[in-house]
């Protein structure tokens, strides 16, 4: 049984291979592609001050579509600059600090070494005086003498343990300014985002046509206010498709490259031309938010509907106003000379 025979129950009437058979009117989705192009805002709210174009009009890649004042962008870029510039001098700064901090630590180790050094001695001393004072064959060593030698090894050692003290402060003074470089040089990097980010709205006060097409939904005019996220219009491009949805079943006929004739309902007396372009890889439903598990047992088999994108070849396309939302009706042409059915924009 051929494509023509199992479609026949569906179209409930037989059809000959070499003819077109009309299709029963077929029902709109629900979710069409669309094949408009939005023109969004993402800038702050700001006021329009230029709209060269108008509804319906055509324009080419790169025409100038909408000019955004300036006034507010630029003063936030200035600000944006100024704050970059302060955290630069703020790193500078902190550079510098972390410099006097190093400096004064690396002064707090060499007086503790000289402290150390000079407790030491006086602790020798010391206990060299007491060991004398024990012994009868040498000379006596006056209490006053043991005395100053003991008190000069006590001042010495609480001097190195000072000394102690500020080498630690001092190193604790280096990590605070280690810290605060590196906190001044994040800033720098923030600041230098803020500037990145006030450069684009700058870049983006001219909005350009991204293709070739029409302008439809024209929603600002001079003297509007436009924030982010808002569509002020949508394009139209000129490179138009349909996306046919065939059944799964007819598929292994259907070849990239083939040609389609195209009905649109708005110029039945018109022929338009179309290639099929791609098939998409897999059945519409698999691709919706919720799609349908059969993991019940419970299976009953349906003929799933596959995507088919078909180009519009006709420069007729040009000299009848067709775009989304209107109805089509696609025939590919097999290689048999068979004909298929369905689809629409």
């Amino acid at each position: 049984m051929d494509y023509e025979d199992k479609d026949k129950g569906e179209r409930g009437q037989d059809s000959a291979p070499d003819q077109k058979v009309e299709p029963r009117p077929a029902p709109k989705p629900k979710g069409r592609r669309r094949i408009t192009i939005a023109i969004v805002a993402v800038l702050v709210i700001l006021a329009v001050v230029g709209v060269p174009v108008q509804n319906n009009a055509r324009v080419k890649a790169g025409e100038i579509l909408v000019k955004i004042d300036a006034a507010g962008p630029m003063a936030s870029l200035a600000l944006a600059q100024a704050q970059l510039q302060q955290a630069v001098a703020g790193a500078a700064q902190a550079e510098a600090q972390l410099g006097q901090a190093q400096a004064a630590f690396e002064g707090a180790k060499s007086k503790k070494t000289q402290a150390d050094v000079t407790a030491a001695e006086s602790a020798k001393l010391a206990d060299r005086y007491q060991a004398l004072t024990k012994r009868t064959d040498v000379g006596v060593i006056s209490t006053q003498t043991l005395d100053d030698a003991v008190a000069a090894a006590a001042e010495n050692k609480a001097a190195a343990d000072s000394a102690l003290t500020e080498v630690n402060s001092a190193r604790s003074g280096v990590m605070v300014a280690r810290s605060a470089l590196t906190s001044a040089q994040a800033q720098i990097k923030a600041m230098a985002a803020n500037v990145a980010i006030a450069q684009v709205t700058v870049d983006r006060l001219t909005i350009t046509a991204p293709i070739n097409g029409h302008v439809v939904q024209l929603n600002v005019n001079l003297g509007s206010y436009v924030q982010p996220g808002m569509q002020i219009m949508a394009i139209v491009p000129d490179e138009l498709y349909v996306t046919a949805n065939y059944k799964e079943t007819q598929l292994d006929q259907v070849r990239i490259g083939a040609k389609v004739d195209l009905t649109v309902d708005a110029y039945p007396d018109v022929k338009f031309n179309g290639t099929v372009q791609s098939i998409q890889r897999g059945a519409g439903q698999a691709f919706q938010l919720l799609p349908a598990q059969n993991a019940t047992g419970n299976f009953v088999k349906v003929v799933q509907r596959v995507p088919v994108r078909i180009s519009i070849d006709s420069q007729l396309a040009d000299k009848y106003p067709i775009g989304p939302g209107m109805s089509v009706v696609p025939s590919i042409i097999l290689d048999t000379g068979k004909h298929w059915y369905d689809g629409w924009f």
